[in-house]
C-alpha cells in the first residue's frame, strides 16, 4: 500500500514538473514575442524619424512636436484629424520642426506620455494612444500613434470645445476644422446604419 502510494505521488510529481514546464515555455514565448513587437516598434521609429530628418517634412500621417521644455498644451487639434481619417496617425516628440528637423528629445519621457494621455482622454470619444520610446542620435524620442476611429464614432472631438469647434480633418501636414457640412455627414452616416 505505501509502495503504491509513493508511486502516485511520484506520478502525480512528474505530471506537475511537466505542466510548470509547460508553462514556463508558454509564458517564455509571451514575453519573446512582446519583446519582438516592442523592438520592431522602436526600430521603425528610428527610421521614421530618419527619413523625416532627410526629407523635411510633416505629412498627412506625421506630426512633429519638439517638447524639449514640456509638453505641448495643444494637442486635440492633430488628435481629433489623426482619429478621424481610416489610416490614424503617429504623433513624434523630439524633433524640432522649426529648427531644420533636428533631433532635440524630449525633456522627460514618462511624464510626457502621462500628459498626452491626460489629453487623450479629453476626446470624445477618449483616444488610446501607442507610446513608443527610443534614442535617436543619443536623444530620446517619444511617438504616440493615434488610431483612426471607426466611421461610425466620427468626428472625434475635444470635449472642451464641443463637436463643432472641436472636430478636425488632416490636409497634408495641417489639421484643419472641419466644416459642418462634414460634422453632419458623419452624423447622417452614423443615422443610416
Amino acid at each position: 500500500n505505501c509502495v503504491v502510494n509513493s508511486q502516485i505521488i511520484s506520478f502525480k510529481y512528474e505530471i506537475l514538473s511537466l505542466v510548470i514546464a509547460i508553462i514556463i515555455k508558454i509564458v517564455y514565448n509571451i514575453v519573446s514575442i512582446f519583446k519582438e513587437d516592442a523592438l520592431m516598434q522602436t526600430e521603425a521609429l528610428k527610421k521614421i524619424v530618419l527619413d523625416i530628418k532627410n526629407i523635411k517634412t510633416e505629412s498627412q500621417t506625421i506630426e512633429l512636436k519638439a517638447a524639449v521644455h514640456g509638453c505641448p498644451t495643444r494637442l486635440f487639434d492633430t488628435l481629433s484629424s489623426f482619429s478621424n481619417q481610416d489610416e490614424g496617425g503617429i504623433i513624434i516628440f523630439g524633433v524640432d520642426e522649426a529648427d531644420n528637423y533636428i533631433v532635440k528629445g524630449v525633456y522627460d519621457a514618462q511624464d510626457l506620455q502621462k500628459k498626452v494621455t491626460e489629453q487623450c482622454k479629453q476626446m470624445e470619444p477618449a483616444v488610446r494612444a501607442l507610446f513608443t520610446v527610443c534614442e535617436v542620435d543619443g536623444k530620446t524620442v517619444v511617438s504616440a500613434e493615434i488610431p483612426g476611429v471607426d466611421i461610425s464614432e466620427r468626428p472625434v472631438f475635444y470635449k472642451g470645445v464641443g463637436r463643432i469647434k472641436g472636430s478636425y480633418v488632416r490636409v497634408g501636414e495641417a489639421d484643419e476644422l472641419m466644416s459642418e457640412y462634414e460634422i453632419y455627414s458623419y452624423e447622417a452616416f452614423r443615422k443610416r446604419t
